[in-house]
């Protein structure tokens, strides 16, 4: 079962997906403007982490 929360309320283990890719919250931490940086658990590629504005919603599995 899938659900929408925003990118603020994310938690380490949380499983994601971004650009279609699923993803692993490694964790997260608030930046000055608005924005959270999301560290991912190592995937196959070398996204390691992204910044996200924290209004954005993802899916979370």
């Amino acid at each position: 079962m899938t659900r929408d929360v925003y990118v603020e309320d994310l938690v380490p283990g949380d499983r994601i997906s971004l650009e279609g890719t699923p993803r692993v919250v490694r964790t997260t931490s608030r930046l000055e403007n608005n924005q959270l940086r999301i560290e991912l658990v190592k995937g196959n590629d070398d996204l390691h982490e992204v910044v996200l504005d924290r209004t954005v919603k993802l899916q979370v599995n």
